[in-house]
């Protein structure tokens, strides 16, 4: 099969102790468990609970899968549990969203076995990097779901899960979901009531804004902060979620790309070109400049095509004008403010004032465009509220 590489991402927030990991250290009582599919990864997460005393989640635990070239991935299983209706229009259009699509239907593999199969990969292995000896140990499993997701796809988890044979006498499922948002929006609290630098900490009775965007996903909930120590929140208004995220933006770019490359390249050299051809292309000049390099200037970024997309003695370049990428961008952007223009109108019409801090979370923390764009929304709506990027490794 495919060649494996692991990844473990360890946030701020959620550090593992430093306790040897020795089969010599020994726990009794409950460890609780979420586990989720994540934005674009399932992912575990846990936090000790003795009769004692209990602690929040301190470690995050990610595994990702790669597959060899010849090999073809099943991704993005929030969306395969959905079903098309439910999906809007723009998103069931993304050319990336057709491949996996097409990828799941080739393959034979239904949404729930492919979610089984990788979850019962991913807790064998979380079980065997677990740092602690589990002889006494019991399990509280806390399935974690996008707040989007309709009553038939939350149950569609739970039978993934029971298909994984992750249950057991040991580990017994709650009989709650928690949605992603609520997961991370205690995690990221927990950490920024802990004063750093300049940056104003959440402190008693304030109220915040959580944001996250996703692949395909843009959730908010809204919380006041009761007590620091221990932390202590209650929703304060309702939050809200939008279909739309960081894929459509990456979708938008690739489409730009093509109809420029179209009108540059040879017709004979540009049909032959495939869609790993143009994301291949993108991931240089895209992921890893434009997109973190763009602040919505209006000069012109040119790069040099590649020789078998041009012919050889033939040199061409391509560029991109500010207009052309903050069009890339705005589709989704605007719908990401308009989000969190409606949630700041909510609090201020419920407590006479904005929210304290505005705190985003996701995939495009390091576009500068997007974070200028959603500061200056932010202060023409409530000058007075904060805004914190907490950094994602997947931007």
């Amino acid at each position: 099969m495919s060649e494996e590489s692991n990844e473990t991402m360890e946030d701020s927030h959620f550090q593992v102790a430093s306790q040897p990991s020795t089969a010599s250290s020994c726990f009794s009582g409950t460890l609780v468990v979420g586990l989720g599919l994540g934005s674009n990864f399932p992912g575990v997460s846990y936090g000790m609970i003795k009769p004692q005393d209990m602690t929040v989640p301190r470690h995050l635990y990610e595994r990702k899968y790669y597959g060899q070239q010849r090999y073809e991935l099943l991704e993005w299983f929030n969306t395969s549990m959905l079903h098309d209706d439910d999906l809007p229009d723009d998103i069931r259009g993304l050319v990336t969203f057709i491949k996996h699509t097409d990828n799941h239907w080739a393959s034979g593999i239904l949404a729930v076995e492919a979610t089984s199969n990788y979850l019962k990969f991913l807790w064998s292995d979380f079980r065997r990097r677990f740092p602690y000896s589990v002889f006494e140990l019991k399990y509280d499993l806390v399935v974690t779901v996008p707040a989007v997701w309709p009553p038939y796809a939350r149950r569609m988890m739970i039978e993934a899960v029971q298909a994984a044979k992750i249950l057991s006498t040991e580990v017994r499922l709650t009989p709650r979901f928690l949605t992603d948002m609520e997961a991370v929006s205690i995690a990221l609290l927990s950490d920024l009531v802990t004063p750093r630098g300049r940056v104003p900490s959440p402190k008693n009775g304030d109220v915040c804004i959580v944001c996250h965007y996703g692949d395909f996903t843009v959730e908010s909930v809204v919380y006041d902060v009761i007590s620091i120590q221990p932390l202590s929140v209650g929703e304060y208004t309702l939050g809200d979620h939008i279909l739309t995220g960081k894929a459509l933006i990456d979708d938008a770019f690739i489409n730009l790309l093509k109809a420029k490359a179209k009108n540059l390249c040879p017709a004979s050299r540009f049909g032959p070109l495939s869609e790993k051809d143009f994301k291949d292309f993108a991931r240089a000049c895209w992921e890893d400049d434009l997109k973190i390099r763009f602040s919505g200037d209006s000069k012109d970024w040119a790069f040099d095509l590649p020789t078998s997309w041009t012919g050889r003695g033939f040199e061409s370049s391509i560029s991109f004008s500010g207009f052309e990428l903050a069009l890339v961008f705005d589709t989704v952007v605007d719908k990401v403010i308009n989000l969190i223009r409606s949630q700041i109108e909510k609090v201020t019409l419920k407590g006479g004032v904005g929210p304290s801090h505005l705190i985003m979370f996701g995939g495009l923390d390091r576009s500068p465009y997007f974070q200028t764009r959603i500061r200056q929304a932010v202060h023409e709506i409530s000058p007075s509220t904060v805004v914190q990027y907490t950094p994602d490794e997947q931007g």
